[in-house]
């Protein structure tokens, strides 16, 4: 089932406001957080710009137009980046439950290892196909689910994208894109709260976690 009638999902109401304004939140009120860059779609770039105005966003930056894969965005974002950086995190707008601890534990980690990220440890089974046949049962105990932030050195990640760009990679994640370097990415153990919304089920949960934790 589709979300918003063709709106992006960051703009969809959730307790009132747009998503993508409670995960902007989240990084203005971390004190380890210097800046931040929104990638939005091009038609949706003046909207963003009002939207992070009226919002009293202080810390955003730049808003640039996003590209046809997550990794084009990524890149475009890098692109209006300073070079001084130590450590550049990438987080999905519509994750709006990431805590200032998280964001920070992987800020250290990245520091300390070069790359990382929040996960969650695989709870159920999951089976690896070939067409419509299982190919094998993975060790669960083996399995995190990713989640963002992903948090890298920032001349390893600049290094990492223009690699990919240049050898046109892509990936359904930023890690990735060091792994495929020979790097080792950290693992921050996160919060299965810490979800992404991409379907009306998961806004419904996101309601939950709202009225619940007074998030």
């Amino acid at each position: 089932m589709r979300m918003g009638g063709g709106i992006p999902k960051q703009f969809i109401p959730l307790g009132g406001k747009p998503i993508l304004v409670h995960t902007l939140e989240r990084f203005e009120r971390c004190a380890a957080v210097d800046m931040v860059v929104l990638a939005a779609p091009g038609r949706m770039l003046d909207q963003t710009a009002d939207l992070v105005r009226n919002a009293g966003m202080k810390k955003v930056t730049g808003i640039v137009e996003g590209g046809r894969e997550r990794q084009d965005s990524v890149a475009a974002g890098l692109a209006s980046l300073p070079g001084d950086l130590d450590v550049i995190l990438v987080h999905d707008a519509v994750r709006p439950f990431v805590t200032d601890e998280q964001i920070k534990a992987v800020i250290r980690a990245a520091l300390r290892d070069g790359a990382a990220l929040l996960a969650v440890p695989e709870k159920v089974t999951v089976k690896e196909a070939a067409g419509r046949y299982v190919s094998s049962t993975p060790d669960r105990s083996r399995l995190w689910q990713a989640q963002t932030p992903q948090g890298f050195r920032a001349d390893l990640f600049r290094q990492a994208v223009r690699k990919a760009m240049d050898e046109r990679f892509f990936a359904t994640d930023d890690a990735a894109l060091v792994e495929r370097m020979g790097c080792r990415v950290k693992i921050v153990e996160g919060d299965e709260r810490n979800i992404k919304i991409t379907s009306p089920a998961d806004l419904a949960v996101a309601e939950w976690i709202l009225k619940e934790a007074g998030a």
